[in-house]
């Protein structure tokens, strides 16, 4: 039992090691501010938020 609880110990450990590195990496993925700002979404994009923002006002309206 007690070979049990060192092999559970050390998993848990292991485990807790592994997802701090795995954010510490993800943290390390995310562009910086200067290479979002240079970001240009597609002309297709931009329309499809504009409609959405319009139907989501007129919600709002109705709601009223």
């Amino acid at each position: 039992m007690r070979e049990e609880q060192l092999s559970e110990g050390f998993f848990e450990a292991r485990f807790g090691q592994a997802v701090i590195d795995n954010f510490d990496q993800a943290l390390e993925e995310i562009p910086e501010d200067e290479e979002l700002k240079d970001f240009e979404l597609s002309e297709f994009h931009e329309a499809r938020m504009r409609r959405l923002f319009a139907k989501g006002g007129r919600r709002d309206r109705v709601k009223r």
